[in-house]
């Protein structure tokens, strides 16, 4: 998954080069035109998280000395949460203008969710941290300062950092261990892939907004579990997100 991310960080950074080199000719107003879009946004219960898979594995306690199974099989613990709220801030640069009406762009779509849910070792698990970058196409309104669009839309593409539970001090023993310090601390933190799309608009009040749905996953998680049987899972978030533009 690691090689995966840097493959996108790696082709996001090629498009700005690309960008900086092949962008239309512009007049000396539009030259000044700013590139910069700050938003943000509100989700209500309307954010789902599928964590990551810590594996525990199992001894065996006919052997001697006993010792982990080998081959190794586990038993599995995740959480999934549905956030009570979660806030995102926009950071958006612009890259090219096609037009007044069409542009491509980069984002950081950082989100803040706040929960709370008992972790499988009985502690507390608090929150979740998204920390994407996308590579954005936009369409009318929003796409630059100058369109005189009212409504639009974008799509984008890239990966995120995602750390949930934020706050956890879950950890786990292994089944039938010998050594009472031998502990594994819960995972946290993957890498996924992510889509997003958004729909635009100028409210009564001339105030862009839009509805923002993104979509992420992770690579399967596969293990055998104590019984032989091979099981796997995908870490998965969804949120719908309502965004308002903070300096358009």
């Amino acid at each position: 998954m690691k090689k995966c991310f840097l493959s996108i960080i790696l082709l996001l950074v090629l498009c700005l080069l690309w960008s900086q080199e092949n962008n239309l000719e512009i007049d000396s107003y539009k030259e000044k035109e700013p590139r910069f879009f700050h938003s943000f946004g509100i989700s209500v219960f309307s954010e789902y998280i599928s964590g990551i898979t810590t594996t525990v594995p199992f001894y065996d306690t006919l052997s001697s000395p006993v010792q982990a199974y080998s081959p190794e099989r586990f038993s599995d613990y995740s959480l999934q949460s549905l956030n009570v709220a979660s806030f995102t801030y926009v950071l958006r640069y612009t890259l090219m203008f096609f037009d007044l009406d069409h542009s491509l762009s980069l984002s950081t779509p950082i989100t803040l969710g706040l929960s709370y849910l008992q972790a499988n070792d009985g502690s507390g698990a608090y929150g979740s941290l998204s920390l994407p970058l996308m590579l954005q196409y936009h369409s009318g309104v929003a796409a630059s300062f100058d369109t005189q669009k009212w409504k639009g839309w974008m799509v984008g593409l890239g990966a995120e950092m995602m750390v949930f539970p934020l706050v956890s001090t879950e950890q786990f023993k292994p089944k039938l261990s010998p050594t009472d310090e031998d502990v594994i601390m819960g995972k946290k933190q993957w890498v996924q892939c992510a889509v997003e799309g958004s729909y635009r608009w100028i409210s009564k009040l001339d105030q862009c907004q839009e509805i923002n749905l993104k979509i992420a996953c992770g690579l399967p998680q596969k293990w055998t579990n104590f019984e032989g049987n091979s099981s796997s899972s995908i870490p998965f978030s969804v949120k719908l997100a309502y965004i308002f533009s903070i300096n358009y």
